[in-house]
């Protein structure tokens, strides 16, 4: 008889839980604002639960994607709220008796100071439109062919907020104005954010919307508030009886053309796809992105098979999804750099023609592609990136 292994990461039942308030509810969850151990937090139990009786119809690693995001994070020194994985005795909806089940999930852990108030990106980008109308238009219409009151570019489109070419300027400019912040301070908010886009890429996080980050603020200053709500990386969220669905070939196309950035630009905002992303920060953001890159492509795949195979009850199914996913990623994240990055770490000189970054034009060894007083180049010879293929 084998021996109980002893996982690192255990899923514990911890009644000593207090539930402070519900949050919300979303893909059939009741969310709770709770208290444990002296830390107020928000506890989200794991997907696939039904809600009338808290019995699981489907396999879902949600509460694994949380934590090992926050793992990873810690390992590149990214800010990630503290994330915990636990089991819970809950009461029934409709029990008389008070009969529990016991359900698995994860605490993600609130990262305030004291004096400190999050403003969450949907707050900054709302105060940006009223307080920026101008730079807004201009932002959202950089080719002049919609008015103000197209649905497009109305402020009233909440798909905007989630075009990075609107976040970067709309955050700088809440630090500047709201908080005073110096230029040393807003480079680094700058970072940051690129830090998260650049991960969330990298790990297939398609969930980061303007509820989903924000700035901690204070009387003494500013910065950005660690990630939280990152469940959605390497497919965890996926639910293993869709998963084993899937032939070979539709698995791929799943990871290639469903696990898009959810942070998009102008001339795409929503369902680009994450090289489409890293060619649009490498272009508009080199050092910033550059920095990211490296630190992100510190994490190899023994890093995240060690810390798979150290979560207790983790599965099979999301462990070779979730290590899919991450080849792929490398592959494509490594095709984009050898695009910008030569093998000094010198910048390559690039050209996109028009707006549209998943069009790169291919470098050519003996000779630069020719520019025209457009901007565009005169090479019509152009390639789609692997990852991101028509099939």
């Amino acid at each position: 008889m084998s021996e109980e292994r002893d996982y690192k990461y255990k899923v514990e039942l911890n009644d000593s839980v207090m539930v402070l308030n519900r949050v919300y509810s979303d893909a059939g969850r009741q969310n709770q604002e709770v208290m444990n151990n002296g830390q107020k937090g928000y506890w989200k139990p794991n997907l696939g639960m039904r809600k009338k009786d808290y019995k699981f119809t489907k396999t879902s690693a949600a509460m694994y994607g949380e934590f090992i995001a926050h793992i990873l994070q810690e390992k590149i020194g990214f800010p990630s709220c503290k994330v915990e994985m636990i089991k819970r005795n809950l009461v029934l909806p409709r029990s008389a008796s008070g009969k529990t089940a016991e359900v698995p999930g994860c605490i993600s852990y609130i990262d305030l100071n004291e004096g400190e108030a999050l403003v969450q990106a949907i707050n900054v980008l709302a105060w940006y439109k009223t307080e920026h109308p101008k730079e807004y238009v201009e932002i959202m219409n950089p080719l002049g062919e919609h008015s103000e009151g197209d649905h497009e570019i109305s402020i009233h489109n909440e798909n905007n907020n989630n075009n990075i070419e609107l976040v970067i300027p709309a955050m700088e400019a809440y630090a500047k104005e709201r908080c005073n912040a110096t230029p040393e301070q807003i480079q680094q908010l700058r970072q940051d954010i690129i830090n998260m886009t650049v991960f969330d890429c990298k790990f297939g996080n398609t969930d980061r919307n303007d509820e989903n980050y924000g700035i901690a603020i204070s009387k003494d200053g500013f910065r950005l508030y660690p990630t939280f709500d990152n469940e959605y990386i390497l497919g965890f969220s996926e639910f293993v009886e869709d998963l084993e669905k899937f032939s070979g070939a539709r698995l791929q196309e799943h990871i290639d053309k469903d696990l898009t950035s959810r942070m998009g630009i102008t001339s795409q905002v929503t369902k680009i796809g994450y090289q489409s992303m890293l060619t649009y920060l490498f272009t508009t953001f080199p050092e910033e992105t550059k920095k990211a890159y490296e630190n992100i492509m510190k994490i190899t795949e023994s890093d995240l098979v060690e810390i798979m195979d150290d979560c207790d009850g983790l599965d099979e199914v999301h462990k070779d999804y979730a290590l899919r996913i991450f080849r792929s990623r490398n592959r494509g994240f490594k095709y984009v750099k050898e695009e910008y990055i030569d093998e000094q770490g010198n910048f390559i000189p690039q050209v996109l023609p028009g707006n549209k970054p998943m069009e790169l034009v291919k470098r050519r060894s003996s000779s630069k592609s020719p520019i025209s007083k457009t901007g565009e180049s005169q090479n019509k010879s152009q390639t789609t990136l692997p990852e991101e293929k028509e099939r």
